[in-house]
């Protein structure tokens, strides 16, 4: 039994929002039509990694309710305990192994082959704070355009002709309408021109803001990247630059119940965790990278499915 009333009612409640996401991701699209899952190639190792994959959504309603149970029934677990039931179950494509794309320590990110990136490609870097390592980093091991935004400096500045900088920040439909300095990942990739089934290579230090844009993501959402490399937060620092922001006031932040449903939710749209590094400059956070094996079709029903 709970001994917390207050943690069981929210234990429940996270829960039963596990067990809702496959049918969540049974929904139709407008048409009427119903989404069919794919390995993103056609590969022995794309095969095995949507194995993990699909083992791993489905067990894990199952293995967070052990783990809470484990902690005495406590979720908000102190530092980086929170994030130890998200541990990598996919490794990196054998022809493009895990690498290090910039400085080590904070701001540098581990991703697969980032080297083997044929061009036409597109590297979105979202959080700079005015440290341009990583991209510079893109820039020399790619012939990717780069493109980086921050809301938060004063003076950004572009690299070189590959490389582009917009003083903007990433935001959901729902909080881009607060700022003129916000837009969506619709709206960036709309204004980069990215070609029909681009996947560009995203990495994202956006101080909490990494929440409410992955949220709004479907599985028809156009464009979701190749691969994610993010900096996962809990607690909420610096300054609040949005009204309907969903971690500020909320002690002690986001509880594993609450990862759980970030990570499920990633994983339903076909990612997988490939490498988690703890951040020693950041109690709090934890370095995670992505990498989608799975993606959905919408295809028109046929009607025997119904009979």
């Amino acid at each position: 039994m709970l001994s917390n009333p207050s943690i069981s009612s929210a234990l429940a409640l996270t829960l039963l929002a596990l067990l809702a996401l496959p049918s969540i991701s049974a929904s139709v699209n407008s048409k009427g039509w119903l989404p069919t899952r794919h390995a993103t190639e056609n590969t022995r190792w794309a095969r095995e990694a949507v194995a993990n994959l699909s083992q791993w959504r489905s067990s894990l309603f199952e293995r967070i309710q052990r783990y809470v149970v484990l902690k005495d029934n406590e979720v908000k677990l102190p530092g980086r305990e929170r994030y130890e039931p998200f541990q990598p179950f996919i490794s990196c494509p054998p022809n493009r192994p895990l690498q290090r794309v910039g400085p080590e320590g904070d701001g540098g990110k581990w991703l697969c082959g980032m080297d083997r990136l044929s061009s036409p490609c597109t590297v979105i870097s979202v959080g700079s704070n005015n440290d341009y390592r990583f991209e510079e980093a893109a820039l020399a091991d790619t012939n990717c355009q780069v493109v980086t935004l921050d809301c938060t400096v004063k003076e950004g500045k572009s690299l070189e002709t590959r490389h582009r900088f917009f003083k903007k920040c990433l935001a959901s439909r729902t909080l881009a309408p607060e700022r003129a300095d916000f837009m969506t990942y619709a709206q960036l990739t709309s204004q980069l021109g990215l070609p029909k089934g681009a996947a560009p290579l995203l990495k994202m230090d956006a101080e909490n803001y990494e929440f409410p844009v992955f949220a709004e993501w479907a599985e028809n959402t156009p464009h979701l990247p190749e691969q994610i490399a993010v900096e996962i937060h809990y607690l909420s620092y610096g300054n609040k630059l949005s009204a309907g922001f969903p971690l500020f006031g909320r002690l002690p932040g986001f509880t594993v119940t609450d990862l759980a449903l970030f990570f499920g939710h990633m994983a339903n749209l076909g990612y997988g965790i490939v490498s988690k590094e703890d951040n020693p400059e950041c109690p709090d956070c934890s370095e995670y990278t992505l990498y989608r094996v799975e993606s959905s079709r919408f295809e028109k029903p046929r009607s025997s499915w119904f009979g």
